[in-house]
């Protein structure tokens, strides 16, 4: 139970969770946009298959995730590629008050704000485990390159992460 997930709720701090078979009767939502649960982007359903996808292979599918006994918490903060934030941070506050064991957050900001660190202390200091995207050195924005560090992946006690593509970039 313990390496599939089982009795683990993981929140998916994101754009949030569109409904898949492989991830039936284990979502529940917040919306903090006020556009309801759908995922716009697909960048939260994305990260939820990874998380909890059940395993279909009997079914043709080949892929599950990595802990596909899990419950996810969509937290929906944004409906675009943008993130701000102050509403991250409530989405982080949320997700330890509604009970999530791990709270994912695969999208940074380059903003050191109050807020944030408070929140992320929060859910720290409530035991929780945070796993958040490390950032993408290689991004631009109005023609200029954004350097990090990134946050939340950069407070201390947040396991950060980083992923390179098949060229090992």
């Amino acid at each position: 139970p313990i390496t599939r997930g089982q009795g683990v709720t993981v929140a998916v701090v994101d754009s949030g969770v569109q409904y898949t078979p492989q991830l039936n009767g284990r979502v529940s939502y917040k919306d903090l946009t006020g556009t309801g649960g759908a995922d716009c982007v697909g960048h939260g359903t994305a990260v939820a298959s990874i998380i909890a996808a059940s395993d279909e292979q009997s079914s043709g599918v080949p892929f599950y995730g990595v802990a596909p006994a899990a419950r996810i918490l969509s937290i929906k903060i944004t409906t675009s590629e943008n993130v701000n934030p102050g509403v991250l941070a409530a989405g982080i506050r949320d997700a330890v008050n509604l009970g999530a064991q791990v709270i994912n957050v695969s999208s940074q900001v380059v903003q050191d704000t109050p807020a944030l660190h408070q929140a992320i202390n929060y859910a720290l200091g409530h035991n929780r485990v945070v796993v958040a995207a490390a950032g993408n050195d290689e991004q631009t924005s109005n023609g200029s390159q954004i350097r990090g560090p990134f946050y939340p992946a950069a407070y201390p006690g947040v396991l950060s992460v980083g992923a390179v593509d098949q060229d090992q970039e």
